[in-house]
């Protein structure tokens, strides 16, 4: 493996695929892609929710081994994008009335936070929270302390999702053998990343137009003041497509190359017949009727979510307008004409670095993975690690090296010094293992002589004492 230790990853749940992305943040702070993997999933991710765990889990696990591989590392953890059908913003109030006027504190602040966070929502969970403004006295700000009041009112809005939606990701990404580094609500990174701090001040909408969803998320003051996902996207027009007996990817070929969200001029605009296999054709009136209604109800559905919000006529910077499905042609016309709004972006991209040439590097010009970098963008902590097989491997290793001591070996055996109770390395009068030994195979070796041995032994003995006792008596 190489030295790379600051690599990020990320992986966005799409409906239409899952993909996975690699690379590092610069010391200028700009985005260097190194690797995007992707799997084109069916009945894996249905309106961005995990629909089947097991199939989830493998793509992910070939998404990630991809992206290691030809990297060279291995990935411990990934950050990973929420989003899908469930995702929506609900506004809360917590309000305290004071006995007398004090100066308001941050711990009085932090108080109507945690009581926000307490509020239960049926079957659903609150996953980030934005305070709007706190009303003071008659006024509002947002920044209440240091005012002297005796009350204060925090309106919260809450970001919430169904609760399986955050134990279902990370089920699937535990199932990989990793760890999730942190979740991001995609909609609000991808914003972050795609907005201009001016825009988000004077007000605009970004419109993600997705495969299964399309979601709206509408800024004002540098603050989000309304989330929605419609379960409306662009693979509703190739299903239409298909009921006219055609398989799915020819449908969503012709989609791309034949659709039009608007015809000004039907009679010139409109493709007299648009061929389909098996020598087939397609009449071109009835295919652009099939692609206009569906984007009818589509932008219809967007333009509900802007106004319900009370907000249409505050989005002084217009509609950004972004996703894969936002390639259709004629897209801002569309829009423009059905809603007589004609403050429209489309098709802005985030500025990343890639190898020139490179199959990320045409992905990313087409403006379907906005997303993707986005959530790369937030993250702020290596994904990269040690790899637990290789590791317990050279456990396994270092363990069988431990069983056999140095002083074990032949050649120590050999070496090691006859005489008992001689300083050795190992400390004064202590033997190395294999001098014991010797010394066991001496004592056996003795033990084993004949009895004239001992006999010879003991006459010598008894000679030695009467030489002995006769140097004493001539010293006397």
């Amino acid at each position: 493996m190489t030295a790379e230790k600051d690599l990020i990853v990320a992986i966005e749940l799409g409906s239409s695929a899952i993909r996975g992305i690699i690379g590092r943040k610069k010391t200028d702070g700009s985005i260097e892609v190194l690797n995007i993997e992707e799997e084109f999933t069916k009945d894996c991710v249905r309106k961005g929710v995990i629909y089947n765990i097991d199939k989830t889990i493998q793509s992910l696990n070939n998404i990630i081994n991809k992206l290691q591989d030809k990297q060279g590392v291995y990935i411990n953890k990934v950050y990973v994008g929420i989003g899908g059908q469930s995702l929506r913003t609900v506004k809360n109030s917590v309000s305290r009335q004071l006995d007398t006027k004090v100066i308001l504190s941050n711990e009085l602040v932090d108080s109507l936070m945690d009581t926000n966070l307490n509020a239960s929502y049926s079957e659903a969970e609150i996953l980030d929270v934005v305070p709007q403004e706190y009303r003071v006295g008659n006024g509002f700000t947002t920044e209440p302390v240091g005012i002297l009041s005796d009350q204060i009112e925090g309106r919260f809005m809450n970001v919430v999702a169904r609760s399986l939606l955050k134990d279902n990701i990370q089920k699937c990404v535990r199932g990989t053998g990793r760890e999730v580094a942190e979740y991001f609500i995609s909609s609000l990174a991808l914003a972050e990343n795609l907005l201009t701090d001016t825009e988000k001040r004077s007000g605009c909408a970004l419109v993600d137009f997705g495969a299964d969803t399309t979601t709206v998320a509408i800024f004002k003051n540098n603050l989000l003041r309304h989330l929605a996902v419609i379960p409306l996207g662009g693979n509703n027009i190739t299903h239409d497509i298909a009921n006219k007996q055609i398989e799915d990817e020819e449908a969503e070929a012709l989609k791309i190359k034949y659709g039009s969200a608007f015809a000004e001029n039907p009679e010139t605009d409109n493709v007299r017949k648009i061929p389909v296999s098996n020598d087939r054709t397609l009449d071109g009136n009835e295919f652009q009727d099939i692609v206009e209604a569906r984007m009818e109800e589509i932008i219809a559905n967007v333009w509900e979510q802007i106004s319900s919000s009370k907000y249409s006529d505050k989005l002084m910077a217009g509609i950004i307008i972004t996703g894969g499905a936002a390639n259709i042609k004629n897209l801002e016309k569309a829009f423009s004409h059905r809603t007589l709004f004609d403050k429209l972006k489309c098709g802005r991209l985030i500025p990343c670095s890639t190898r020139p040439g490179s199959a990320e590097e045409k992905r990313i010009k087409e403006g379907t993975l906005n997303t993707l970098i986005s959530l790369l963008t937030k993250g702020n902590q290596s994904c990269i690690g040690e790899d637990p097989a290789a590791q317990e491997e050279e456990d396994k290793e270092n363990d069988k090296t431990e069983l056999i001591h140095p002083t074990d070996r032949p050649a120590n055996r050999i070496n090691a010094g006859s005489e008992q109770g001689k300083d050795t390395p190992a400390g004064p009068g202590i033997l190395h293992e294999s001098s014991t030994d010797v010394a066991a195979e001496n004592n056996e070796e003795t033990s084993q002589k004949p009895e004239k041995t001992k006999s010879k032994n003991s006459l010598s003995q008894w000679w030695k004492k009467l030489k002995d006792f006769s140097k004493d008596m001539v010293e006397e």
